[in-house]
């Protein structure tokens, strides 16, 4: 459901198929179109902006949420792309427009054989990477996670291993890009590579070719590869931790998850697919949705998904057929004293990825980094950014 900038109460609901007794006829207004404004209008039971009461007028942050009566509403910038492609549950997966976008492009570089997927943690990396790998339609699908793989025996899994090449190798061993031969090969977190293992990485990338270890004859296989990585990528080039020649070669196609914080209106769905997923009961209130939209997310949908399935398990225990705001866990740091805080500001390369994910909208990437508006525009001014 998309509410333009208008009264918005209880007949608007109406005409939209959606019914709230609670809602007064008038409830709130908004204005725009550049900054959204909300004034609550007299309403019966008040007006909430990210849990606070509205009294008067109140700017509107994307992904500010909004409570009238028992209606929970999202703002955003342009509504226009959720009329086109509205945030729905499809088989194990909650896609909203963003998402959508982005697993519509993974697909599309499929026929490219490459891919290089940014993101934080939790954003679902492996969901583009399986999306880039079922739309060729054939083939296995190999995930590897290289901050997994010890240096050491880095070179022998991916690539593999003669008889003989070391003690205890009695018999030819298949690495993983064998494995993935005539399918997709998914690399997860590429940047925690050694170099060494880059440099024979980009030969195969080049010539499809490549020498298990103790081999002299080189073998071949036919392999589309997804790359990811939560890293910046340029940076590491810079401190000589990846290798420039492979950056280049793998850096284009490259998509960018954003973080959860950007995308909030996905949350209510994933809530309800988790709980069908967990084969739970317990269903959430008005207020346990309400409280998760406003919470940050640091660990993204990964620990959206856990906390939803544990907060469902703890009312069960707890004789509860509902799941409460009280459920949902305080949001605070780990760690209160001063230099831990410090170390937590917001890097150089997270505010401009959060800024470029963001398309420099302010409000969605401070909210993403977890930080004031002013404070971001102070930084966006000392660095020459500009806002969007």
């Amino acid at each position: 459901m998309v509410v333009s900038p208008g009264k918005v109460g209880r007949d608007r609901l109406g005409e939209l198929g959606l019914v709230d007794d609670q809602m007064s006829r008038d409830h709130f207004g908004l204005s725009g179109p550049r900054q959204l404004v909300l004034e609550d209008l007299g309403s019966r039971n008040g007006t909430f902006v990210d849990g606070q009461r509205v009294t008067g007028k109140r700017e509107l942050d994307e992904g500010a949420v909004v409570r009238a009566g028992r209606t929970l509403f999202v703002a955003v910038r342009d509504g226009r792309k959720f009329a086109d492609a509205p945030t729905h549950v499809r088989g194990e997966q909650v896609q909203g427009p963003a998402l959508g976008d982005l697993i519509r492009r993974a697909q599309a570089y499929g026929r490219l054989g490459q891919l290089l997927v940014l993101g934080a943690s939790g954003t679902g990396k492996e969901l583009l990477a399986r999306a880039f790998h079922e739309s060729q339609g054939a083939g296995p699908f190999v995930a590897i996670n290289c901050a997994t793989i010890a240096p050491a025996i880095a070179e022998r899994l991916l690539f593999g291993a003669k008889k003989g090449a070391f003690t205890g190798a009695e018999q030819d061993a298949i690495g993983h890009v064998q494995a993935a031969d005539g399918g997709t090969l998914f690399l997860d977190e590429v940047a925690e590579l050694e170099p060494g293992v880059q440099a024979k990485l980009l030969r195969f990338l080049e010539t499809r070719e490549f020498f298990a270890v103790g081999d002299v004859r080189p073998r071949r296989a036919e392999v589309r590869v997804c790359f990811a990585t939560m890293k910046d990528l340029r940076s590491d080039v810079a401190s000589k931790r990846f290798r420039e020649d492979l950056f280049h070669r793998i850096a284009t196609p490259m998509l960018e998850l954003p973080p959860l914080a950007a995308r909030r209106y996905e949350i209510p769905f994933l809530i309800e697919l988790e709980l069908r997923r967990a084969g739970s009961a317990v269903r959430p209130s008005l207020g346990f949705v309400e409280r998760a939209l406003t919470l940050r997310w640091p660990g993204n949908v990964r620990e959206l998904l856990r906390t939803v399935e544990a907060c469902a398990v703890t009312a069960e225990v707890d004789g509860h057929d509902q799941l409460g705001a009280e459920h949902l866990p305080k949001e605070e740091p780990l760690e209160t004293d001063a230099a831990t805080a410090a170390a937590e500001e917001p890097k150089d390369e997270d505010i401009r990825l959060a800024l470029q994910v963001s398309a420099a909208n302010v409000s969605v990437a401070a909210r993403a980094l977890g930080i004031h508006r002013s404070k971001l525009r102070r930084w966006m001014e000392k660095h020459g950014a500009e806002e969007s």
